[in-house]
């Protein structure tokens, strides 16, 4: 007993810093169906509607991204690549999904934090407050790269 509590003395001290984990219960969703992989562009659109599913506590399914794509078809925030009935989406921006969040979904007041002003510790602590946090990546890693909506939920 001795020895496993050196061990674990041993453990702490080597290890100050233990790694909060938090998880939150976000329902996930495909950005696809409906469309096809190739041409999707529903990454912001299947991002919020994961986010609003959390806050409004439903289960997000693929009509509910059709329903989406058309609302922003018929608000004309983008037009659809290749016909509306296809459903790939479009490129969306993050003021997009804001308004998208804001009024399509009725989440009020959404706030927008730039990638200037994002730091690591912003996002943990909205985490840690119960909040998943939207971002976006580029592609390849690359400066350069198309933009893809990603929720961050731990």
């Amino acid at each position: 007993m001795r020895t496993a509590a050196s061990i674990f003395l041993l453990f702490i001290f080597i290890n100050p810093v233990f790694a909060e984990e938090i998880v939150l219960d976000v329902p996930f969703k495909s950005q696809v169906p409906p469309g096809d992989w190739t041409h999707t562009r529903n990454c912001g659109p299947t991002a919020a509607l994961m986010m609003a599913s959390y806050y409004l506590s439903f289960t997000p399914t693929t009509d509910d991204i059709k329903a989406m794509d058309d609302w922003l078809y018929e608000m004309e925030i983008i037009s659809p690549q290749y016909g509306v009935d296809i459903y790939n989406g479009n490129y969306t921006s993050l003021s997009d999904l804001q308004y998208l969040l804001s009024d399509y979904f009725n989440l009020g007041s959404i706030k927008k934090v730039y990638a200037t002003e994002l730091k690591q510790e912003y996002v943990k602590e909205q985490i840690r407050r119960g909040n998943p946090v939207m971002i976006v990546a580029r592609l390849n890693m690359q400066a350069s790269g198309v933009g893809h909506f990603m929720l961050v939920i731990g």
